[in-house]
């Protein structure tokens, strides 16, 4: 089933927003985050190597200006979705189902199509 999760501010403000594909009614936090950041590297990736395409040739590139000497560096879903486990355990990332903070990565959760699934990242204050 397909549920919409969204990406807020501390103040609620919404920065974006996916649809997770959630196979089973029964899943796990861990299984949430790994979902939507899968999506969201696999999205990256695809955007970046579109823009890599886009200015192959390098002919035409330094006649327009651009110049490319590597190549950009694809997303590792799996290192990406390590972080994002490090950020919700330090409490830099909330995950809220249906308006409850979920605190652990193994908590299972029961997920229907009207399940609301927000997730909150939380940005340190400059200078401490």
């Amino acid at each position: 089933m397909k549920i919409l999760a969204q990406e807020k501010t501390f103040a609620g403000k919404i920065l974006d927003e996916i649809w997770l594909e959630i196979e089973n009614e029964r899943t796990t936090v861990s299984a949430i985050i790994e979902q939507k950041v899968g999506q969201e590297t696999a999205c990256f990736n695809k955007n970046l190597t579109q823009k890599q395409n886009q200015f192959k040739d390098t002919k035409q590139n330094a006649l327009n200006g651009y110049q490319m000497t590597d190549k950009l560096a694809l997303a590792d879903a799996e290192k990406e979705t390590y972080k994002a486990y490090q950020a919700f355990e330090s409490n830099q990332l909330i995950l809220l189902v249906d308006d409850i903070q979920m605190r652990d990565l193994s908590t299972e959760v029961l997920i229907s199509t009207e399940t609301s699934i927000q997730f909150i990242k939380l940005m340190p204050l400059v200078g401490g």
